[in-house]
């Protein structure tokens, strides 16, 4: 009967809507389980890079030499830490095809640079659209250091711009200090904003050092109320080592409520200096991999004073529980 058909549609409606989450649910356990997999073989990555040189790669290159001279890296057209360990994640050929002595824009590189690789991507985010962009997902960090033009004599990330880190920088201990963390890529076009945006232009005039927890709030607001002003091209690059591209900072916390953004007024899009936090679409946090290659998911609501000693390598914090 119509009745009859009616319970019954009844029935299955209800047994969807039941499982459907359940499926969503197992389907985000899946990609998360992924991007964790990603993060360790990059870790194993460094760790190899490590054996090899004697230090990890530099925040940002432009020779092909593992250790730079330090008074090269003046630009920002340099390559990234993701170049450099490419022949660490089986992409020898790739890293061949790459001029190192050029920019990492320059034409000979425009092929190499927009492949788009597995290894630099969280399966819970979505690449851009336009075919023209590398992509990447995981930046390595530089602390509380906020980007290439601040201080320079303060740099306590793992990841710097004009020295590279050995093992036995890291005072702290690699097994409480971030190297690599996670970040949301924009979808290139600059319209709506959306989380993980860079919004521009916004200065801060507390400590560059190391912000306190007022100062980041306050700096949140003012980077709230000039949202309009936001380009939508995070994570567009692996091979330009940049904040926003393939660097990070720990000035605030995981998926800080406000948006990522720029305290240098006029600076174009992949050459800045900001808050650069760590984000993701994973539901409470983000997954973080360790100096000693092991990976852990951090909470959103980590105490900021902690989060900033885990990006510390060299501060003697106790770093606490997180």
């Amino acid at each position: 009967t119509l009745i009859e058909l009616l319970v019954v549609i009844a029935i299955i409606a209800i047994l969807v809507a039941l499982l459907l989450p359940a499926v969503q649910q197992a389907r985000e356990a899946a990609r998360r389980t992924q991007c964790k997999n990603n993060l360790k073989q990059l870790g194993i990555a460094l760790h190899n890079y490590h054996d090899t040189f004697n230090c990890f790669p530099p925040a940002h290159i432009r020779t092909q030499s593992a250790i730079p001279a330090n008074n090269t890296l003046t630009g920002w057209r340099g390559f990234s830490l993701h170049s450099m360990l490419l022949p660490y994640i089986e992409q020898t050929a790739l890293y061949t095809t790459l001029d190192f002595n050029s920019y990492f824009d320059a034409p000979q590189n425009t092929v190499g640079r927009r492949q788009r690789l597995p290894a630099f991507l969280c399966p819970s985010d979505t690449p851009m659209s336009t075919a023209e962009t590398g992509n990447n997902s995981y930046p390595g960090s530089m602390g509380t250091n906020l980007g290439q033009y601040v201080n320079q004599a303060f740099r306590n990330g793992v990841f710097r711009f004009d020295v590279v880190t050995r093992m036995r920088d890291i005072n702290d201990g690699t097994s409480n200090s971030v190297a690599l963390g996670e970040q949301l890529m924009g979808d290139n076009n600059g319209a709506a904003y959306r989380a993980g945006d860079v919004v521009r232009g916004i200065a801060f005039n507390g400590n560059a050092q190391r912000p306190t927890q007022a100062e980041v709030d306050a700096y949140g607001v003012a980077c709230q109320a000039g949202i309009g002003n936001h380009h939508s091209h995070g994570g567009r690059d692996w091979a330009i080592g940049m904040p926003a591209q393939t660097l990070f900072n720990t000035v605030a916390v995981p998926n800080w409520r406000y948006p990522t953004c720029q305290t240098c007024v006029g600076c174009g899009w992949m050459d800045s200096q900001g808050f650069f936090p760590a984000r993701s679409r994973h539901t409470g946090g983000v997954q973080i991999c360790l100096a000693d290659g092991s990976v852990r998911f951090v909470s959103e609501n980590v105490d900021l004073n902690v989060w900033q000693n885990v990006g510390s390598i060299n501060g003697g914090e106790v770093t606490g529980d997180y």
